[in-house]
């Protein structure tokens, strides 16, 4: 049927057509090209009209989900449209390719090819429904009333992904690779050897698990360790992603994180404004009572402040009198700030009022009367360290000790 090409060089150019002529007459004598060539007009009409093929078998498929679940449905099917109208091109070229009827050679080349063909286009299918498995697993994880753990998605997420995608190696490695078996049992011993030079990098993946299980932290949380704090961004087989307080993305081995201690500030039932006012030396006692009284009555009728706030004379020295005061408000931060600032301003206002004033390092007076913008009841100005005398500076004994020299 088939001529050689020393018979084609050994023939004149009338013989050579001749020989054709022969040849083709044969050819069309036998069935071998009617199943061939309605083999490729099926196969023609399934490339051509594959998408809406697909779309048919998807609608049959997802009838009852859709009743139930109609958005989530019709986005699963937009996204499995491609992969299944090409994993229906491939079956079809598999089903008719014993029909094809080509030389054994070629035939073995284009089974195999139509094969890979065939597993390729079944896990690009599959991996779409992972994702899309995964894409509700995240919708029902950000439910006010969920229970599932943000890592542990992502976790189960990167794993169903990763295993489609190896078993599709695998199934396209065994069509291709006779011992496949050999191959991989070669592939352990140099993986012996990989594994000792990447023991950071199981390390990482062990404390990965580790996160994942302890649940010390979730996606979205403020943490601090070591010399670092952020806002967890993204938690991953090797490394954790955190977005710091000046915006900037700093990637931390699972490792160090796993070996660190971690303070989760996103766990916090409230926070604590906690400091100390330093009051002169030359303060009477029942303006300081007196003050203590108001400013607790204040702390407790602010709304925003939780449990019982504490002012207290706390320490006595030469420097002045410390006053503690404690309280506490609710955990978000943005609102601490705005209650400490509306709290710290009323303060002003109260040290004007009882004739108090900052003790200072330098031993002069901060009047609280001049910190406001508009003072109630502002005690007589104090003088500023610049224009005033060394007497009116001192303490009132040191004072008249300077007066007598």
């Amino acid at each position: 049927m088939y001529m050689s090409l020393d018979i084609i060089a050994a023939t004149s150019f009338p013989e050579l057509l001749l020989r054709i002529g022969e040849a083709l007459k044969k050819v069309m004598q036998t069935d071998s090209l009617i199943p061939l060539g309605i083999c490729l007009l099926v196969l023609l009409a399934v490339i051509f009209l594959r998408r809406k093929l697909a779309s048919a078998l998807l609608k049959l498929l997802l009838h009852h989900q859709r009743r139930r679940h109609a958005r989530q449905t019709e986005a699963a099917q937009h996204k499995l449209q491609q992969p299944f109208s090409w994993w229906l091109t491939a079956l079809t070229l598999r089903l008719l390719l014993p029909f094809m009827k080509f030389p054994s050679p070629a035939d073995a080349m284009l089974s195999k090819l139509a094969q890979s063909w065939f597993f390729l286009t079944l896990f690009w299918v599959l991996y779409v429904l992972a994702d899309q498995f995964c894409h509700q697993l995240n919708e029902i994880q950000k439910r006010p009333d969920n229970r599932l753990d943000k890592n542990a998605v992502n976790y189960i997420s990167i794993l169903l992904r990763t295993l489609v995608v190896v078993i599709a190696v695998l199934n396209v490695l065994g069509i291709w690779v006779a011992n496949l078996y050999g191959l991989l049992t070669g592939l352990g011993i140099g993986g012996l050897v990989l594994a000792l030079a990447a023991q950071d990098s199981a390390a990482n993946l062990f404390a990965s698990l580790s996160i994942m299980l302890d649940a010390p932290f979730a996606v979205g949380d403020w943490i601090e360790f070591a010399d670092y704090s952020g806002s967890v961004e993204k938690v991953g087989l090797r490394s954790t992603r955190i977005r710091s307080g000046d915006q900037s993305a700093i990637c931390v081995p699972n490792s160090t994180l796993g070996n660190a201690v971690i303070i989760n500030g996103s766990k916090r039932r409230n926070r604590v404004v906690d400091f100390s006012l330093q009051l002169r030396c030359d303060s009477k006692p029942e303006q300081i009572r007196q003050f203590t009284a108001a400013l607790t009555k204040l702390l407790t009728a602010e709304p925003e402040i939780t449990g019982t706030p504490l002012v207290a004379l706390e320490t006595l020295d030469i420097s002045g009198l410390s006053l503690k005061v404690r309280y506490l408000t609710s955990a978000d931060f943005n609102q601490m700030e705005s209650v400490r600032e509306r709290i710290n301003y009323q303060l002003l206002g109260l040290l004007s009022a009882y004739g108090l004033s900052l003790a200072a390092t330098t031993g002069a007076a901060l009047d609280p009367g001049k910190l406001l913008p508009t003072a109630a009841a502002a005690p007589a100005a104090v003088p500023s360290q610049q224009n005033a005398s060394p007497a009116t500076l001192a303490s009132p004994q040191e004072a008249s000790r300077l007066q007598e020299n």
